[in-house]
């Protein structure tokens, strides 16, 4: 039982407690009425009543509680026996004298059951929940809860130490309380009756009362606290904030039109206030490649005057904003629905707590757990949302969205979704892209609600070229005696067509010249010779590589752009080595690096990069920590679009070269030399590549080597045994057929079905189901006649409904494989009555399934005869094992 549990099982126990003393006063009272009714009309059926209630109440949550807990909750049972036994005896009294012997008798046990010594006991029981002690199952469940709510950002704190400081004192105050009295060993039934202190019984009540308020509360509090810290861990992803922080910030006093409209851009900028303040649901800001569309989003999501003008339209409403960067070089969390979704909720609930508890609620409906990392859908976060629009809390939305182009995927998907987000009842959205024909069909009806960027960026750019100018010391002493120097910034504007990227390489070139002092002339050549648009530039960034370089640049290129998201400088080092040696990282000792080591490499490798790739390439920033990450990227989409099209590099890469397994083996290297410091994220690349790979290709490659050399290490590191980063579970994760089958069949079905229980929490996983795997498995499981006695059916069919089947829950693209795998299960015996969240499976299929839906009619036909007579599923066909 965990501590909130416990804290409401001993709320329950206190509340019996308490009604078992009224009880002893009603049926004093009752015993002196001359009608046999008390003023509250309270009748002994609903005494007995709410007996019952109260008892199944206790019963409920005593199960796996602590030892002291439920010693004191089958107490409260047998109390409860014996008050049952008598009050169902008994009716509305006469005065008679039978009657009188039964009330007499319901007082004497209640008397006998509830002493003095039995409530210092209860009180005594209640303080072993160790709510006092700072190590307790509570508070560190209170601190870690309130941590992780802090790491996410939420802004309402919850209540939970406060709440626990307060129920302290009361336990505290009903256990020294000597106002406690009940009479004990009476002489008499008339000494009996009569020693009863009412006014002990009445303040005695009103602590035990508070106090289980009290406790009742903490557990409220603290499960709404916890099911919020599931739900953000659930949405949120590492590198949910990354593209956003690496955007640069907008030069000194650009962009300021926007929000403070300027004689040039009055207009066009008081659009956009004009806009912010207005019930208009959708803004556009368009722009072609290099304009500084990310920039001017991320000035304006940071800009406390955006807040300021949104402010005038939410009213008295809680303004909720939320933002996504779409980032085509990143993860697909970073340009996708599923990341765009996950970021905007997750902003949402962490400035609304408050709303949680209705997106948990649809989480239940869906039976997805809490904790669950890759169940979000796509219909899940859309669903999230259609609720959060329903709120009746005074909430208003606003969303900023950048980079739509940067999308991966099907375009009209990405407009339906931002549709459906503009259509939510008290939603904004200012998003923006470049201005492809489905984003002007889109969203260029309203020229009030759209700016064209490029045709406004002027004034800014002049001022970004003059600051950097002057800036610069040496430039400054070249151009002291020829203001000719001060006009160069002048040409650059004029060239510049709106295009800050364009300007900002200009100015690094010119900015060299004056490292070598260049003269008036040189300084204008450069300038004349600077391509006016960036691919011309790319391509003289090409042609200028040095031949020694060229192969090596060209084959790096490739690499980085199967890798399809930003690496650590540190593969990059190993990647280098393996151009060089293909046997690199099989060589390689296991052997953790050394932090020095480290730093000499991440020096050395910025050096090459920056010699073959001019300044194309960049190194992220470090974060002052050991063997920090710093990632490589392009400096720009506009960068990686060039080499994914450059048809001339291609003339250097060997038709036998494999950028995929040039990954896994860095991954290898850097598994080998890092295995103590972030095994999972390496053994996740090396598994993300490895799936990449031919099936006919693994030899050919060595991958089958990297995998030996990988199981071996995982059985000499306990960092690598651990189960949640295993070569296993990965392939799992990710959907890695090849290598699960591989595992599988290499072991006895002993072994194999142990393997699998070990990593139960990802055999149902998305891509596993996705894949074929988890049928594939269920399949090979049911025949090996090794394990027809393991239970293995039931223990692992419950699993896969609990994870995918529900009433009310749509499946979306994996219908057809959760399906299929649920007529195999059903084939081989898993009962209709398996428990699912809203029901059973019986229940799924009768209210779900139609006989038009994939297996529809083969999953229909068990609801007649679900057992002998089930259609039996044809043989899988070996899936394919590609990937």
């Amino acid at each position: 039982m965990d501590a909130f549990s416990a804290i409401g099982l001993a709320s329950n126990l206190l509340s019996f407690i308490d009604f078992g003393w009224e009880l002893v006063t009603e049926a004093r009272a009752i015993y002196r009425s001359a009608s046999g009714i008390t003023d509250s009309d309270r009748t002994i059926r609903t005494i007995a009543n709410d007996t019952q209630k109260l008892c199944a109440a206790i019963a409920a949550r005593s199960t796996d509680s602590t030892e002291d807990l439920q010693e004191l909750a089958q107490e409260c049972q047998r109390v409860a026996d014996e008050l049952l036994a008598i009050v169902s005896k008994l009716a509305l009294p006469k005065r008679t004298s039978k009657s009188l012997r039964k009330y007499d008798s319901l007082l004497l046990a209640l008397r006998r059951n509830l002493k003095k010594d039995d409530i210092n006991a209860t009180s005594q029981r209640l303080q072993r929940l160790q709510l006092q002690s700072e190590n307790s199952d509570i508070v560190t469940s209170i601190k870690n809860i309130e941590e992780c709510n802090e790491r996410m950002g939420v802004k309402k704190k919850p209540r939970l130490l406060e709440i626990r400081a307060k129920t302290i004192e009361k336990l505290e105050h009903l256990q020294t309380d000597m106002t406690v009295r009940l009479a004990t060993n009476p002489e008499s039934l008339r000494t009996e009756r009569k020693g009863i202190n009412a006014l002990s019984f009445r303040q005695t009540s009103v602590l035990m009362k508070e106090l289980s308020a009290g406790m009742s509360d903490l557990e409220t509090s603290g499960y709404e606290a916890s099911a919020l810290s599931l739900l953000l861990q659930s949405l949120h992803f590492n590198v949910m904030r990354y593209r956003h922080d690496g955007i640069g910030e907008a030069h000194a006093n650009t962009f300021r039109w926007m929000l403070e409209p300027d004689s040039k851009n009055q207009l066009q900028g008081s659009k956009f206030v004009d806009w912010l303040r207005s019930d208009r649901s959708l803004f556009w800001i368009r722009g072609k490649p290099g304009s500084g569309k990310s920039t001017l989003m991320k000035y304006l999501a940071e800009n406390p005057r955006v807040t300021e003008h949104l402010e005038a339209w939410s009213g008295d409403s809680r303004l909720v904003i939320g933002r996504y960067f779409f980032w085509n070089s990143g993860t697909s969390l970073q340009n996708s629905e599923e990341g765009l979704l996950r970021s905007l909720l997750f902003d949402t609930l962490r400035a609304c707590p408050e709303l949680a508890r209705t997106i948990e609620q649809t989480r239940k409906n869906y039976n997805t757990p809490m904790y669950s990392m890759d169940e979000w859908s796509r219909h899940d976060l859309l669903g999230a949302f259609e609720v959060l629009g329903r709120t009746h809390l005074p909430v208003r939305f606003f969303f900023f969205i950048d980079g739509l182009d940067e999308y991966k995927g099907d375009i009209p998907k990405l407009l339906d979704t931002i549709r459906k987000l503009a259509s939510l009842k008290d939603a904004k959205l200012c998003v923006s892209s470049r201005p492809w024909t489905e984003f002007v069909d889109g969203f260029g009806d309203d020229d009030n609600s759209v700016i064209k960027l490029e045709d406004l960026t002027r004034p800014d750019i002049l001022r970004y070229v003059t600051d950097s100018l002057e800036s610069n010391q040496r430039f400054q002493a070249l151009a002291k005696d020829q203001s000719a120097y001060r006009r160069l910034a002048d040409q650059v504007v004029s060239r510049a067509q709106g295009v800050f990227l364009w300007v900002k390489l200009v100015v690094r070139s010119l900015l060299q010249g004056a490292t070598y002092a260049d003269g008036l002339a040189d300084m204008r050549k450069r300038l004349e010779e600077f391509p006016d648009d960036l691919e011309a530039y790319f391509q003289a960034i090409v042609a200028d590589i040095p031949p020694r370089y060229r192969q090596r640049t060209a084959l790096t290129v490739q690499v980085i752009l199967a890798a399809d998201h930003p690496l650590p400088l540190i593969m990059h080092y190993f990647i280098d080595e393996l151009l060089c040696d293909s046997d690199f990282a099989l060589k390689a000792e296991v052997k953790p690096m050394l932090e020095a080591d480290f730093e000499v490499i991440v020096g050395r490798m910025t050096a090459r990069l920056d010699g073959r790739f001019k300044g194309l390439l960049e190194v992220g920033a470090s974060d002052h920590k050991p063997f920090s990450y710093h990632p490589v990227n392009f400096i720009h989409r506009t960068v990686k679009d060039f080499f994914r099209n450059n048809l001339t590099m291609k003339d250097d890469i060997p038709a036998t070269f494999n950028p995929y397994s040039i990954l896994c083996q860095s991954a290898l290297a850097l598994l080998k030399r890092s295995v103590d410091i972030f095994p999972g994220y390496t053994m996740g690349v090396f598994v993300e590549y490895a799936r990449q790979i031919e099936e006919r290709d693994i030899k050919l490659t060595r991958l089958d080597q990297s995998i030996s050399q990988i199981e071996e290490m995982e059985n000499g590191y306990s960092e690598l045994s651990n189960c949640k980063y295993s070569l296993f579970a990965d392939s799992l994760w990710q959907g890695w057929a090849w290598y699960v089958k591989q595992k599988v069949t290499k072991t006895t079905p002993l072994e194999a079905h142990q393997l699998l229980r070990e990593r139960v929490d990802v055999l149902f996983s998305r891509n596993a189901v996705k894949n074929g795997i988890s049928l594939w498995l269920v399949k090979y499981l049911s025949g090996q006649d090794e394990i027809v006695g393991t239970d293995w059916v039931p223990e692992f069919g419950d699993i896969f409904a609990a994870r995918h089947m529900s009433t009310g829950h749509c499946r979306g693209s994996l219908l057809h494989e959760v399906h299929e795998i649920l007529c195999v299960f059903l084939d081989l015996g898993l009962p209709l009555s398996t428990a699912i969240d809203n029901g059973t499976l019986r229940d799924y299929v009768e209210k779900e399934v139609q006989p038009t839906e994939p297996y529809g009619p083969a999953l229909l036909h068990y609801l007649e005869e679900p057992s002998s007579n089930a259609p039996q599923i044809p043989e899988i066909v070996d899936f394919n094992l590609v990937k």
